[in-house]
């Protein structure tokens, strides 16, 4: 009896292998029946319908993570996945569970039948407040939604809504519409309602660039509400670092002395962008790049928009995914650039990039240049059920199913400097876009990092703590810190430290120079360090600098003849 035991299990367990069984007891091929759905939803509410929350989450779970050919399954069976996680997410108030059903539901994001499934429907399913905010929740961390959205958005705007509700949806619209709901944000900071008109205002630095000002002076010369008044002084000062507080006539009597911003054509831009990839093409060919280089120029052609040739492609890509990991930077622009090109194709080779960053960490959350890894503890890593491409250049990391992988020692015990520290975080950042998950200790460490590094005026310098920072150190500490803030989940608006450093780049700003002592011929580090610095954290102004316009105006200005 027991040998026929044995050969059963043996049996069963090559089958379960074979993929021919699921978790639900189904067959798990790529042609899930319309019965054979039928009996997963029966079980799904069988198992949910449970006073135990940590039951219930495990339910959601199971059918997100494990029962994975729902994803290739027809379209109807896919709305019906969606559509258990809308009603649970209708009806959820524990919040932990109702995130779990939320994440799930983001995975089903990127298909259109579901999404209109989803605008037809959510209105009779999502009816009580907590239930539209766990809604908005995401939308909100979902890689930029489809155009369906931003009209359920528009509709939970609706001064019919909770206050809460609004500000969610208003602040999600800001997130991925950016530059299309302008006129959303000022009509909602003209709001009747204090708690509505309060959280707009502030939203105005991210909309309103340096022409514009004059919309807000206008709003605080009609608004009435001495509170409101004040947060829109607060945001004219944020915007323009001057202090006239709530005083309108005063803003205007300054605006009419302002110095005007220079605007740069996207036609001059592009001819730019060109010029220097051909450049960079012609130096490739004639054997006039490093090694320690390739990464970067590699990472360039890809980001540029421009059409690069396929055997130049194949032959770098061939030499990119070979070589040992070696150096920091070179590991960390590597991962960004595999990100950019497939995530999937390559995700085997930015699993190896994310434990080389790992194991490069030193104890206290900093990194220096690195040190080869010579053996990895991260092999076979399953892909993530999907990943969606991540929209835009803000720190908006995408949240589908993520793998976790294991921590290596950490090998960085050689000192540390925070330019190698900022292009570790925008490594790790990468790979996490790609579908890592790191463990909640690495963004903690780095935050601390930088906190205990961070100048008594705001800045950061190249290593130890001083009294004052300089220029690239301190655009690339703000947007590290950000990082590591983001996937902490904490707050980035009203952070004092994040506040200080952004008051630092705006005091000391410039575009033609590395300012307050920047080592000699830092100056386009120190500008890509602010370009990063100003998408991660969001805004188009260093205090009255369009640092874009400005800083591409410098840029065009220099440009040789051959591109470079």
């Amino acid at each position: 009896m027991a040998r026929r035991d044995s050969v059963v299990l043996i049996l069963l367990a090559l089958v379960i292998l074979s993929g021919t069984i699921s978790l639900f007891g189904q067959v798990n091929d790529d042609h899930l029946t319309a019965s054979e759905w039928s009996t997963i939803k029966t079980r799904f509410w069988k198992s949910y319908n449970n006073k135990s929350p940590a039951k219930r989450k495990e339910a959601i779970n199971e059918l997100s993570n494990k029962y994975i050919n729902i994803y290739k399954a027809e379209p109807k069976i896919k709305v019906g996945a969606a559509e258990i996680f809308i009603q649970v997410l209708g009806t959820e108030e524990v919040q932990d569970v109702a995130e779990s059903a939320g994440q799930s539901l983001r995975n089903y994001l990127q298909y259109p039948e579901v999404l209109n499934w989803i605008t037809d429907n959510y209105k009779k399913l999502i009816t009580k407040e907590f239930a539209k905010l766990n809604f908005v929740e995401v939308f909100s961390d979902s890689s930029k939604p489809q155009p369906a959205v931003k009209n359920i958005l528009l509709d939970l705007l609706a001064k019919t809504e909770a206050a809460s509700v609004r500000v969610a949806a208003l602040k999600c619209l800001m997130r991925h519409f950016l530059t299309e709901v302008k006129d959303e944000v000022m009509n909602a900071a003209r709001d009747e309602n204090a708690e509505v008109c309060k959280e707009a205002v502030p939203l105005f630095v991210k909309v309103i660039k340096w022409p514009q000002v004059p919309e807000l002076m206008k709003l605080l010369a009609e608004e009435k509400r001495k509170e409101i008044k004040e947060v829109i002084g607060d945001t004219l000062e944020k915007i323009t670092l001057e202090k006239f507080g709530t005083d309108a006539a005063a803003w205007w009597r300054w605006w009419d002395k302002r110095p005007a911003g220079p605007t740069v054509r996207k036609a001059d831009v592009d001819a730019a962008v060109k010029k220097g990839v051909d450049f960079l093409l012609k130096s490739h060919k004639s054997g006039g790049f490093k090694s320690r280089e390739e990464e970067l120029v590699f990472y360039t052609m890809i980001k540029s928009g421009q059409l690069i040739p396929d055997n130049y492609m194949k032959s770098v890509l061939r030499e990119m995914t070979l070589k040992k990991l070696t150096a920091t930077y070179n590991v960390a622009l590597l991962a960004m650039a595999l990100g950019e090109i497939d995530r999937r194709a390559h995700f085997a080779r930015i699993v190896q990039c994310a434990e080389f960053l790992l194991g490069n960490m030193t104890k206290d959350g900093s990194w220096s240049y690195g040190k080869e890894v010579t053996k990895y503890v991260n092999t076979n890593v399953p892909l993530p059920p999907e990943i969606i491409k991540t929209g835009g250049g803000s720190t908006r990391s995408v949240k589908p199913m993520k793998v976790k992988i294991k921590a290596p020692p950490r090998l960085g015990d050689d000192g540390f400097d925070n330019s190698n520290t900022q292009y570790a975080l925008l490594g790790l950042r990468a790979c996490t876009d790609a579908g890592i998950e790191f463990p909640a200790e690495v963004w903690a460490d780095a935050e601390k990092h930088l906190l205990a590094t961070q100048c008594d005026d705001g800045g950061w310098g190249y290593r130890a703590k001083s009294s004052s920072g300089y220029g690239s150190m301190s655009a690339g500490g703000l947007g590290s810190l950000i990082i590591a803030k983001f996937y902490q989940d904490k707050p980035i608006q009203k952070d004092r430290n994040v506040d200080r450093a952004y008051d630092w780049l705006s005091k000391n700003f410039s575009v033609t120079e590395n300012p307050k002592g920047g080592f000699a011929g830092t100056l386009y580090y120190y500008l890509y360090s602010l370009e990063r610095a100003g998408i991660i954290l969001d805004t188009t102004l260093f205090g009255t600098h369009d640092w874009y316009n400005e800083g591409a105006t410098f840029l065009l200005a220099k440009q040789s003849a051959d591109g470079s």
